[in-house]
């Protein structure tokens, strides 16, 4: 191929600034592989999360009841609006290993939750069969896959099953299963397992379902209409004789992780915009510095007849070189990245979506990005450099300009040199501190981010002020619960509350879903509740309820102050919004005072929900006391439903906050590597134009380690200069992030709490990397003889 002689140029500048062509297409692919990394994660976990959600063919809501028979589903159908029910059973048990010649050990019991389903009839909320054999009668039990993984079990192992009537079986695992409409047991400690229908008997229970999932004729998005189709069943089911626990209606027909994803897109899309921000100023530079070498060869083709056209679309075409070289290799990095970044993810919140490929739209974006965008940006200085008079050029001269920091004074002369080569060229100086500050900011945001998180966990976990919540199958006489307590001496004090279940009678004569409603003792010191606006519940109110700000997403517009009506067992209450409480994990659920008993055939005096407070506070010794309470209560013929830790719920907050902190992590460290590789460039493009500087230094007496000492103080000038400022830019972006990512996973913000240890550990990062930085490119610089260096352009 013949190649012109503007073309052989722009292939020769190539290969002769091997380090700025380096530079430049190393930046461009970095920022490329960010864009692409951040919008294809957002993609595969958007898309993977709404294809498992429909798979799962989800239900308009379901009811928790205390049982019926099967051939009752018949009759739900033609309650107005349900288009298809389905029933199962699902039973409250705990699982452990079962090594040969041992018997159960009640510290290494965990929590799950056992369904009984026929998986060849199931129409909606599908699981979905990933290894071994769907258990026939007798043929064992079933995990989800990630109940496997995290209780460390295998196919084929056998564990033992207990349910909460405490029957002990042991069972073999015979395969696993996906269960996306189901929380993972990463987040909730609480794993999922499935048996046949006739393996009830096995635990004693006859083949009855006590779990109803329905689905609504006509729009499958109409919440309101599932929600009064729920009531309808309820009523329906109540009149004849069967009790109804709890109905659930999803606010909206999304997967149960959308909150955690949607919190995640929130800092992609904003840690995106600070790499691109970053990325676009050190390509600025690398153009720069070229131009800034070739000034005398641009007068020299100017005077045999180049144009400012042709000159500029030379550089131009070098620009195009390095975006395409980029593009090579940034784009597959950047789906690279996005596999590796949602892998985790995907298998913490229980969906799979390896069958998503990835978006072409984004891939065409990157393209259009990666060639326009540093066109764009350098624009200016291309047609700059290349409009210069000839005799500029050629001289190489420019305006001079004040240079900052011309009077200063104190210190030795090589730091002075320092400080003020430092802010030699402003342009370039500004773009590295702007890409080192943000990089900073984003740091000292992830651990002030952190730091918000662990303090909201810490002050909603003093919002349970005991050891152990137990749930008991009736309600129980306070003097009853007492005789039970008080053989277990461990127990060091206990508090009975009352819990019912309402619905919100809206002013347009709809229901709401059903609220949980807890009624504590006048006084109790086993709440602390998080009190987000307005107050806790006083001694004399009587007409009062506190509601979690979770509740606010579907009830919108209550606010303090506000009366509303709610339907308790068939009573009409009118209760005064008094205050809004955060909870950060667990069921959302609302307070009231023992008023709310009043005429609604309840007894103030007896309760089926007991907090615990032990002389003992370690997991291990609150299990062994908790196996204790139970076999009490059994003893005084009171039988435990389940029971709750209130470390375990420790255990779950952490889990789920987990999964946001590993991207900003890993955002963090993506940004930091390519500021990192933009103050290496700035210091080395520095060097590099006061080569004859160095040269000369070394030539009136200084030694290596002098020269040494001016560039790493020059560069740690511009590092710990980026540090002050990301110190100041990161309280109003710490505060943002905070915000919103409070909002999107609690509806309230995260109590902020600034993380004062990481300014320390970004000061100590940005003196390496400022180190660092100077370390490589001056020693290049050492190694040649003072006449090369003095003699080289």
């Amino acid at each position: 191929m013949i190649f012109r002689p503007r073309q052989k140029k722009v292939l020769r500048d190539l290969g002769l600034f091997k380090f700025r062509t380096f530079l430049a297409i190393t930046v461009i692919a970095m920022s490329m592989t960010g864009i692409g990394t951040i919008a294809q994660a957002r993609y595969i976990l958007t898309e993977g999360m709404n294809q498992s959600f429909h798979i799962t063919k989800p239900a308009s809501g379901t009811l928790y009841l205390k049982s019926i028979n099967p051939e009752r589903l018949s009759e739900i159908q033609t309650v107005k609006g349900v288009e298809r029910a389905e029933g199962r059973t699902m039973l409250n048990a705990k699982i452990q290993p079962a090594t040969p010649g041992t018997k159960p050990d009640f510290r290494h019991w965990k929590a799950l939750r056992l369904y009984a389903m026929d998986y060849h009839q199931q129409s909606m909320e599908r699981v979905l069969s990933q290894s071994g054999h769907w258990p026939h009668p007798g043929g064992g039990l079933y995990l989800e896959e990630n109940t496997l993984k995290s209780f460390h079990l295998h196919i084929g192992d056998t564990v033992w099953v207990e349910t909460s009537n405490g029957k002990r079986r042991k069972m073999t695992i015979t395969g696993t299963l996906q269960a996306p409409g189901e929380e993972t047991t990463f987040l909730t400690k609480t794993g999922i397992g499935y048996i046949h229908p006739d393996d009830l008997k096995l635990f004693g229970y006859s083949k009855r379902w006590n779990w109803l999932s329905y689905t609504i004729s006509g729009n499958k998005n109409d919440t309101q209409k599932a929600q009064d189709t729920a009531i309808r069943i309820k009523k329906f089911l109540e009149d004849r004789g069967i009790r109804v626990y709890s109905t659930h209606v999803p606010e909206k027909r999304q997967h149960w992780a959308f909150d955690i994803v949607q919190s995640m897109t929130i800092i992609l899309e904003q840690l995106g915009i600070l790499v691109f921000l970053a990325a676009c100023g050190i390509v600025v530079n690398a153009i720069q510095s070229v131009l800034n070498h070739q000034t005398r060869e641009i007068g020299v083709m100017q005077s045999i007849g180049a144009t400012p056209r042709e000159l500029s679309v030379m550089y131009f075409s070098s620009v195009l070189i390095y975006s395409a070289a980029s593009l090579v290799i940034g784009i597959p990095l950047g789906l690279f990245g996005a596999r590796c970044l949602t892998s985790f993810s995907m298998e913490m919140l229980g969906f799979d979506a390896s069958t998503i490929g990835f978006s072409w739209r984004i891939i065409v974006f990157q393209v259009l990005a990666g060639i326009v965008l540093p066109q764009a940006a350098c624009l200016w200085i291309i047609l700059k450099g290349t409009r210069m008079s000839i005799r500029e050029a050629i001289n190489g001269s420019r305006e001079q300009r004040k240079a900052l920091f011309r009077t200063l004074r104190g210190g030795s002369c090589s730091l002075r040199l320092s400080f003020r080569n430092a802010f030699r060229k402003k342009a370039r100086t500004a773009l590295c501190l702007m890409a080192l500050t943000l990089s900073g900011t984003v740091i000292l945001s992830v651990f002030s981010i952190r730091s918000s998180m662990e303090k909201t966990n810490q002050n909603s976990l003093k919002y349970n002020q005991y050891d152990i919540q137990i749930h008991l199958k009736r309600p129980a006489s306070i003097h009853q619960i007492a005789l039970a307590l008080k053989t277990v001496p461990e127990v060091k004090t206990f508090e009975v509350w009352n819990q019912v279940y309402g619905n919100r009678l809206r002013p347009d004569g709809t229901y709401s879903q059903d609220l949980k409603i807890y009624v504590p003792k006048i006084h109790s010191a086993f709440v602390k509740p998080d009190v987000i606006k307005g107050r806790w519940l006083q001694p004399e109110d009587k007409n009062a309820i506190v509601l979690d700000t979770y509740l606010l997403q579907s009830e919108k517009g209550i606010d303090i102050g506000d009366v509303i009506t709610v339907d308790v067992n068939g009573s009409h209450k009118k209760l005064t919004v008094v205050g809004l409480i955060r909870k950060v994990s667990g069921e959302a659920a609302s307070y009231a005072n023992p008023h709310l008993l009043d005429s609604t055939g309840l007894d103030v005096n007896r309760g089926s929900l007991i907090n615990i407070v032990t002389t003992h506070h370690s997991r291990d010794e609150v299990m062994m006391l908790t196996k204790k309470i139970i076999k009490a209560f059994t003893a005084h013929k009171q039988s435990v439903s389940s029971y709750r830790l209130t470390s375990d719920m420790a255990d779950q907050q952490e889990a789920r906050t987990d999964v946001l902190l590993i991207f900003l992590t890993a955002m963090a460290l993506l940004i930091l590597t390519v500021s990192a590789i933009g103050l290496t460039g700035n210091t080395s493009l520095n060097i590099m134009e006061r080569m004859r500087e160095m040269g000369v230094l070394r030539a009136i007496g200084a030694n290596d380690f002098q020269v040494f000492r001016i560039i790493i103080s020059e560069s740690l000038v511009i590092s710990l200069a980026a540090w002050l400022f990301s110190v100041l830019l990161s309280v109003p972006a710490s505060l943002a992030l905070t915000y919103e990512i409070g909002e999107a996973l609690f509806r309230a913000p995260l109590d902020f709490a600034y993380a004062y240890s990481g300014i320390t550990l970004w000061f100590l990062i940005s003196a390496a990397v400022g180190i660092i930085a100077g370390w490589f490119p001056i020693r290049n610089c050492l190694k040649q003889p003072i006449r090369n260096v003095i003699a080289s352009e």
